[in-house]
């Protein structure tokens, strides 16, 4: 299903909306059930796929290349170099699907097969699984994404435009990479295996180049918006990414060059009906779908020229000033609410105390006895108004007013204030039962202290 004349050249570059009126829920509704199904076999067969192409490549360089006069020969090594990275990016990716659980419905065989893909092309499969996670949780927060997140205007340097660009980034790292590869391959030329840099090293470079550019394609375009915490919510971010049209790569990554707008929606819908659920969603999604067909190499160029830095809308700027009111606002009405609460404590706490003392009113002779047993006989004999007044001192002494408990010298006990109304004083803050406690709670003060029925 081509999708090319919905998105003309002139729109391309206009800003993504930002309040969408549908859910998740009804993106979710609209592709067809079989598109979430993950099939193990199905998906082991493009790993196969990928890796007799990729020997099919090895054996064609390897056999022919040598015997090539030296000009041709310089002709073929890059058309190799080219032609394997593809491939192998291709099983990037199916490693990146294994990561989103896309690969089976066995989360072990995910990690196994991702594991595997990535630990060969020098990915750290986990490492990046996880940050990679935190990407698809954040995406295009200013605060709190880690992809291709533009510095704002105010910290841009005059050097920015190179090193501060991720484009010019990514080739200040492949340098130190050739220059890793350089010195890996006078290594094993000295042993006699200098092929290794050519036949492997090149083109397990030109993969990690090809998904680092796959990636600041997708979430760098001067129609996506970025956002600060204070507006930004994740279908904001899902929703601010834009597919791209690598022309026949499309195929050979496996559809995820122009189904990436799905993938931030929906991760783990495989490959395979990438581009089904994509075009069930599409009418869901009307202008919040956008697909730049500019060739790569152009769009590279227009998008290092141009995105540069960000700056605020100034619907924005005036919302920040309203958010700032409103916090100040929220900090002094806490902070009235937070004396309010201290004096319903308070209140709380008195009332506990004089239901104490009530209860401490009406001891039962088998109570008596077990204070006295206790050793505290004389606290209960000093009585005001048939109050046991040096007791209720006493447990007033021990009352810790902070925690609202009690010490002991078996431990702590608290009072629970869900218990108030029957003036009840239980050992942890558990709730009595009929059940007989265990002793060293049977003794204690205020196990035995009850309100009378």
């Amino acid at each position: 299903m081509s999708d090319s004349s919905e998105h003309e050249g002139k729109d391309i570059l206009k800003r993504v909306p930002v309040d969408p009126p549908f859910s998740l829920s009804d993106l979710k509704k609209a592709i067809p059930a079989h598109c979430f199904e993950r099939s193990v076999i199905r998906s082991s067969y493009y790993v196969v796929h990928d890796l007799i192409v990729t020997y099919v490549f090895y054996f064609l360089e390897n056999t022919y290349i040598p015997l090539l006069p030296t000009p041709l020969a310089y002709v073929a090594w890059p058309v190799y170099w080219f032609c394997q990275a593809s491939i192998l990016t291709g099983l990037w990716v199916i490693g990146h699907e294994c990561g989103h659980h896309a690969f089976s419905e066995y989360q072990w065989i995910d990690d196994t097969v991702g594991f595997i893909l990535h630990s060969a092309l020098f990915t750290p499969y986990f490492s990046w699984k996880y940050s990679h996670r935190n990407h698809h949780a954040n995406t295009n927060s200013i605060d709190n994404d880690e992809v291709y997140i533009p510095k704002r205007k105010s910290k841009v340097t005059y050097y920015s435009k190179i090193l501060n660009n991720p484009p010019g980034r990514v080739v200040l790292s492949d340098i130190g990479i050739l220059a890793l590869i350089y010195a890996v391959k006078l290594l094993v030329a000295a042993k006699g295996a200098a092929w290794v840099a050519c036949m492997y090293g090149v083109p397990v470079l030109g993969v990690h180049m090809f998904f680092v550019l796959i990636t600041y394609l997708h979430h760098t375009h001067l129609s996506l918006p970025h956002y600060d915490s204070t507006e930004w919510n994740w279908i904001r971010g899902a929703l601010s990414t834009i597919d791209r049209d690598f022309g026949f790569l499309n195929r050979v990554f496996h559809d995820v060059t122009h189904t990436h707008v799905l993938h931030h929606l929906i991760s783990y819908i495989p490959h395979y009906h990438a581009k089904e659920a994509r075009d069930a969603i599409k009418p869901v999604l009307g202008e919040f779908y956008k697909i730049d067909r500019t060739p790569i190499f152009k769009a590279m160029w227009r998008e290092a020229k141009e995105c540069i830095y960000i700056e605020p809308d100034e619907d924005s700027k005036e919302k920040k000033k309203v958010v700032d009111v409103e916090e100040d606002v929220n900090k002094k009405e806490n902070k009235v609410k937070g004396k309010e609460k201290a004096k319903t404590q308070m209140v709380d706490f008195e009332e506990g105390i004089r239901q104490l003392f009530e209860a401490m009113r009406g001891l039962s002779p088998e109570r008596k006895k077990v204070i006295r047993e206790m050793g505290f006989g004389d606290l209960i004999e000093f009585l005001i108004f048939e109050i046991p007044t040096k007791l209720a001192f006493y447990v007033i002494d021990i009352l810790n007013t902070t925690k609202n408990d009690v010490r002991v010298s078996n431990g702590r006990h608290s009072h629970n204030s869900k218990n108030s109304k029957t003036g009840s004083w239980t050992a942890n803050g558990e709730k009595e039962t009929g059940k007989r406690r265990p002793e060293r709670v049977q003794r204690s003060i205020l196990a035995t202290v009850k309100r009378p029925v």
